[in-house]
């Protein structure tokens, strides 16, 4: 692994999300380092995320929620799998565990550890842990306050035609898609 310095950090924007200022340099491919430049990075924290599937009606479990980011590309009303901050003090499958019951109400035995991304590592420090969960939506839920979810089941062949035909547009939602998919066994 090639070294990097850090000459300084510097917050620049502090708010829902922060950004910080950096001035790095790192040893290129070849041995010498590079001149310092600034960088940005978004910083929010890292997040977890669960993909739910419905035994007993065969059915995925997403939420639909109103995402400002993507109103420029026509499309604010985002169909996405259950996701939220990891709080402070929380590991990954903690706040997953209170996302579940947050956002759809519905409680698990077991989470399978997905996979690990980082959505836009160009320009944001989030990690987010990717998990499945088989859960029976039995209504509730609905997002804290201030949050509009709308829940939506979809009978999981569907779900995957869905991806197929490029209509899930959110990244975490399309890892655990393929992953679910793929996988040799379904519980």
């Amino acid at each position: 692994m090639r070294g990097t310095w850090i000459q300084g950090v510097e917050r620049v924007f502090d708010g829902f999300f922060d950004v910080d200022e950096a001035t790095v340099a790192y040893e290129k491919k070849d041995g010498t380092w590079s001149d310092p430049s600034k960088r940005l990075s978004v910083e929010r924290g890292d997040a977890a995320a669960i993909l739910v599937h419905d035994p007993e009606e065969d059915a995925l479990i997403f939420v639909r929620q109103f995402r400002y980011p993507t109103l420029r590309h026509g499309e604010p009303w985002l169909l996405e799998i259950v996701a939220g901050a990891i709080d402070e003090g929380e590991d990954a499958e903690t706040a997953a565990r209170r996302e579940l019951q947050e956002e759809i109400g519905v409680k698990v035995e077991r989470l399978e550890r997905v996979a690990e991304m980082y959505g836009s590592p160009g320009g944001m420090s989030e990690r987010i842990t990717i998990f499945f969960a088989e859960g029976s939506y039995g209504g509730g839920g609905g997002g804290l306050e201030g949050e509009d979810l709308e829940i939506v089941a979809i009978p999981a062949v569907e779900a995957i035609a869905m991806l197929d035909r490029g209509e899930i547009h959110d990244g975490k939602s399309q890892i655990a898609l393929h992953w679910y998919a793929r996988r040799p066994s379904k519980a």
